[in-house]
């Protein structure tokens, strides 16, 4: 059976490398919803797999960061023009205020 998680990273969002005392490494992303422990069976293939993983997850987080930076430059610039759009209007319905009451 497969189980998707989601995280929406928040400030509350964590990411933890931990040990247990078996020397077994965990990696737990947690968020006030959901977490996601990444654990390695006690196998050599367990470890090697585990290891195949971490390299995959590395590179694709990489890629994540760098098309989340992207995203987050064109939210800011979306939020910018809708902001500027606010005043202009808000500055438009001053002046058809001021041409109202004669000023």
């Amino acid at each position: 059976m497969t189980v998707h998680v989601s995280v929406v990273p928040d400030e509350g969002t964590t990411v933890s490398l931990l040990t247990l005392s078996t020397g077994q490494p965990m990696l737990a992303i947690a968020d006030s919803h959901c977490g996601v422990t990444f654990t390695v069976r006690e196998t050599p293939d367990g470890a090697a797999q585990a290891v195949l993983v971490a390299r995959e997850l590395v590179r694709l987080a990489g890629e994540f960061a760098a098309l989340t930076e992207r995203y987050a430059r064109h939210v800011a610039s979306l939020h910018l023009a809708q902001a500027n759009r606010q005043r202009q209007q808000e500055a438009a319905a001053q002046s058809r205020h001021e041409l109202q009451r004669g000023e």
